[in-house]
C-alpha cells in the first residue's frame, strides 16, 4: 500500500511537470531529436528507464513512461504498465528520467541558437529577467510551433525599473514615490509580466513600486536596491532576490556600519558605478562578520514586519 501510494504521488508530481529524458549528449541532441519525436497524438513509450524520484529521494529502476500530447499518461514499474498498441517504443536502458529543471534568471536576448542548449541540459522552463518582449514572444511562438527547440519562457520583465542614475540604458527611471508608482503602470502597459527593480532606486521610489504592485496584484522581483535592506524588501512583498545581492550584508553583525559607505556613495553618485562598487564591496566584507543569529532573525517568519531599517539601528551595532 505504501509503495503504491508513493508511486501514485510521484506520477502526479511528474504529470504536472515537463520531464527530461537524458538520452543524448548535447552533441547528439540535434541529430537524434527527430528520431524520437512522435506524430501528433501518437503515444510514445519509454521503456526500461531509471526514474529519479525527487519527491521520495529514491532511484526507481526499470520503469515505463507513456507520453501522449506532451503529457505523461502513465508511469510505473515495467511489469505494471500495459503499452498502447499504437505507441512508438523508445528503449531507455541505462538512461535516466528527471523532472524538468527551471532556470529562474535568464536573458534570452536574441540568442536563438542557445535555446536548444537549455533543453539539452535538462532545463525545460526559464524566467526572462529583462529582454525584448517582442523577441520573447517570437521565441515562444517558434518553440510552440516546433520551429526551434527551447524551454518554456514562463514570464518576462521587459524593462528594468531603476533610479535616475540607471545602471543600464533603456531602464524606466523613478526618483520618487509617485514616479515609482508610474513606473509600474508603464511596464504593465508595455506588456511586462512582472516588474524588475534594480540597485539605484531611491527608497521612496522603491516603496512606491511596492505599493502600486500590491494594488495591481502585480509581482515585482529583482535586485535589492542599496537604499533598502533585505528585510524591508521581503516585508514590502518583493518575491525574489536576484544573485543574493544584499543578503550577505543583511546577515552581518555590522550591517549598519558597512552600509554607511554605501549610503555615502549613493548620496554622492553622479553615475551608478561608483555606488555599485561600494555596495558590492560591503556585501563582500559582510562575510567576515556573518552571524548565524542575525541570519536566523532575517529568515524567521516571526520577524515579518518587525525588523528595523539598517539606518535606524542602534549605534551599539557599530564596531
Amino acid at each position: 500500500m505504501t509503495r503504491n501510494l508513493a508511486t501514485r504521488n510521484l506520477f502526479i508530481a511528474m504529470s504536472r511537470l515537463t520531464f527530461v529524458l537524458l538520452f543524448f549528449s548535447c552533441q547528439g541532441m540535434a541529430q537524434r531529436d527527430s528520431e524520437i519525436a512522435p506524430a501528433s497524438g501518437t503515444p510514445i513509450a519509454f521503456l526500461h528507464v531509471t526514474v529519479i524520484d525527487v519527491m521520495g529521494g529514491q532511484v526507481r529502476r526499470n520503469y515505463t513512461i507513456v507520453v501522449k500530447g506532451g503529457l505523461i499518461e502513465e508511469m510505473g514499474a515495467a511489469e505494471r504498465i500495459t503499452l498502447p498498441k499504437e505507441a512508438r517504443i523508445v528503449d531507455g536502458t541505462d538512461k535516466f528520467v528527471i523532472p524538468g529543471l527551471w532556470d529562474m534568471h535568464v536573458h534570452v536576448g536574441s540568442n536563438a541558437p542557445l535555446l536548444p542548449l537549455y533543453v539539452a541540459n535538462g532545463v525545460t522552463g526559464v524566467r526572462s529577467m529583462a529582454d525584448s518582449r517582442e523577441g520573447v514572444n517570437k521565441f515562444r511562438h517558434q518553440i510552440a510551433e516546433g520551429q526551434i527547440a527551447g524551454p518554456r519562457i514562463i514570464a518576462t520583465a521587459g524593462e528594468i525599473i531603476d533610479g535616475p542614475h540607471e545602471v543600464w540604458p533603456g531602464s524606466v527611471s523613478a526618483a520618487s514615490e509617485s514616479e515609482g508608482k508610474s513606473a509600474v503602470d508603464t511596464v504593465v502597459s508595455h506588456g511586462s509580466e512582472f516588474a524588475k527593480v534594480y540597485d539605484m532606486l531611491p527608497r521612496s521610489a522603491y516603496f512606491g513600486i511596492a505599493e502600486q504592485a500590491k494594488r495591481k496584484n502585480f509581482i515585482f522581483v529583482g535586485h535589492i536596491p542599496m537604499s533598502v535592506s533585505a528585510a524591508e524588501a521581503s516585508d514590502a512583498g518583493q518575491k525574489s532576490v536576484e544573485h543574493l545581492i544584499g543578503i550577505p550584508l543583511a546577515c552581518s553583525l555590522k550591517e549598519a556600519y558597512l552600509r554607511q559607505e554605501v549610503f555615502e556613495a549613493e548620496r554622492k553618485a553622479e553615475s551608478a558605478w561608483p555606488a555599485l562598487r561600494a555596495y558590492r564591496r560591503a556585501d563582500s566584507m559582510a562575510f567576515y562578520t556573518y552571524s548565524p543569529q542575525t541570519a536566523d532573525a532575517l529568515f524567521s517568519p516571526r520577524s515579518y514586519g518587525r525588523r528595523t531599517p539598517p539606518e535606524e539601528q542602534s549605534a551599539s551595532t557599530l564596531p
